[in-house]
């Protein structure tokens, strides 16, 4: 087949290649949904709500975590599905595969199938949605429902193709995503300041966007309803969100600007070349800024959007929360300007080349940089995913020793509370403040284990308060992180009392 040929075969099957990346998308994810092997505290904190709401296992929900994802785990265990393999499966790599797809959908009707086929493969090696996809997160489905929202919203509002339905759709997944996390509020944000930037407040005027203001109400009215309810205030999930930006205001907490390192951190080198490359290009927009104003030139249009999903968060992370343990995964829904950009440096460049050689030859230029940054980005999640996969393993046996070897009224004392809880099912209460907190605390509620571990931080009293205090608690299980038992990981206590001095097993592992 000569050149020409390939190029017009490649022309003429664009949409064929797009499904090979959803296709090799889903492959690479599948490799990894079930290869951790024990929980993490946010995992454990997501499953044990869910138990809870499902088959009311004890578990205190807290007002920080948003309900739309335990929800979704407890409508699985009702269906009788409790492998969290399985779970992952339908949460997360689901969502992650369908973002991979949404990437390609947006970039298509924004600016041409070749941005879109570009940024879906980027996608869909991506290595921070490679690893969460690993994990039971809700870093994927919330950015699932951003994409799902600016696509719906892009159809139904830039390009008027039924407008009624997908600008509805848009205001469900707004609301949905809200709900899955709260940092997703800064998908409505980018979404509002668009409209500002294009229409002014013309756009109050567009009867059709009631109706995604009305359908993202009607999804967060019962979210409001049940926080007054079950904690007193109709807004009490901001308390997490709302106060640590007032904290930072009061005591001048610097700006975080290492903010910027996640953008070479998302693409590593040489798309990071691209990337910046891809800001320059922007160049058209800053000049024919009133061309956007006036909706007069779609693709300047499409490029406004594209940065305010950078814009945005980078303002919020920067100079609002200025936290230094912020994580690139909050701020994903920048990859859909970041992406884009990126592709569309990769285009200029291809379109640049192939004037000087084949399209062959600028198409194999274009692909050799995509397939090094794919490595690059592989790589990264591989060895991370490998190097964290048994994490908190040592909770998992501990716990399930617990179950086994208790009532399920019985009480236990740990500071990993949330994974302790999915492993158990049973009730999980905190360590003491004080020292002498602890006997008063022993009489009230009369806890049957206490699980002590260098995985989670503990009130310094408590490391030797059981050599102590031997006629009130014995050792019973003992787990540690290596096979040679040098490093100890977990050391399960029972509490004795005058009307049961019989310990239920005193074996170690």
């Amino acid at each position: 087949m000569d050149q020409n040929k390939i190029m017009q075969f490649l022309k003429e099957n664009i949409n064929l290649v797009a499904i090979a990346i959803l296709i090799f998308a889903f492959l690479i994810r599948l490799k990894y949904v079930g290869i951790n092997s024990a929980i993490w505290w946010d995992e454990g904190e997501y499953l044990s709500m869910a138990k809870s709401l499902a088959f009311d296992t004890p578990y205190q929900i807290t007002p920080v975590r948003q309900l739309v994802f335990p929800l979704l785990i407890a409508f699985l265990y009702k269906l009788g599905i409790t492998s969290l393999t399985i779970i992952k499966f339908f949460t997360v790599l689901i969502p992650s595969t369908l973002s991979v797809l949404l990437i390609y959908l947006i970039g298509k009707e924004m600016y041409s199938k070749q941005v879109g086929m570009i940024s879906s493969f980027i996608m869909s090696v991506f290595w921070i949605s490679l690893f969460w996809s690993a994990r039971v997160s809700t870093d994927i489905i919330g950015l699932f429902f951003s994409l799902l929202a600016f696509y719906t919203f892009w159809r139904g509002y830039v390009k008027k193709i039924s407008p009624k339905l997908n600008l509805s759709i848009a205001g469900v997944a707004l609301s949905l995503g809200f709900l899955t996390r709260i940092g997703n509020a800064l998908s409505i944000v980018i979404i509002l300041l668009f409209l500002l930037i294009t229409s002014n407040i013309k756009f109050l005027k567009n009867k059709n966007l009631y109706l995604t203001a009305v359908f993202a109400l009607v999804c967060l009215i019962p979210y409001l309803l049940w926080n007054k309810l079950k904690f007193g205030s109709y807004f009490a999930f901001t308390t997490l969100y709302v106060d640590p930006v007032k904290d930072r205001y009061i005591t001048s907490t610097p700006f975080f600007w290492d903010f910027f390192s996640f953008f070479k951190i998302y693409l590593f080198n040489p798309w990071f070349i691209f990337f910046i490359a891809g800001l320059f290009l922007l160049y058209k927009m800053i000049i024919g800024f009133d061309l956007v104003v006036k909706n007069a030139d779609k693709e300047l249009t499409a490029d406004l959007f594209s940065l305010l999903t950078i814009i945005v968060p980078t303002v919020y992370f920067v100079a609002l929360l200025r936290q230094s343990t912020t994580e690139p995964r909050w701020a994903m829904v920048m990859v859909v300007g970041i992406f884009f950009l990126t592709s569309k440096a990769l285009i200029k460049l291809y379109d640049l080349t192939k004037k000087h050689i084949t399209e062959l030859g600028a198409l194999a230029l274009v692909v050799l940089i995509l397939l090094t940054g794919a490595y690059y980005q592989l790589s990264q999640a591989d060895a991370l995913i490998e190097n964290k996969r048994d994490t908190y393993y040592p909770l998992k046996p501990a716990g399930l020793w617990m179950k086994e070897n208790s009532s399920p009224g019985d009480i236990i004392l740990t500071k990993a509370e949330p994974q302790t809880s999915y492993y158990t099912d049973r009730k999980i209460m905190g360590i003491a403040g004080t020292e002498a907190e602890m006997l008063p605390f022993m009489e009230k509620y009369k806890p049957k284990y206490l699980e002590i571990t260098s995985l989670e931080r503990y009130p310094e009293w408590i490391y030797d308060w059981p050599e102590r205090n031997q006629d009130k608690v014995r050792p019973v299980q003992v787990y540690f992180f290596d096979e040679e038992k040098t490093q100890l990981a977990v050391v399960v206590y029972e509490f004795i009392y005058k009307e049961n001095e019989s310990i239920t097993n005193t074996s170690q592992i």
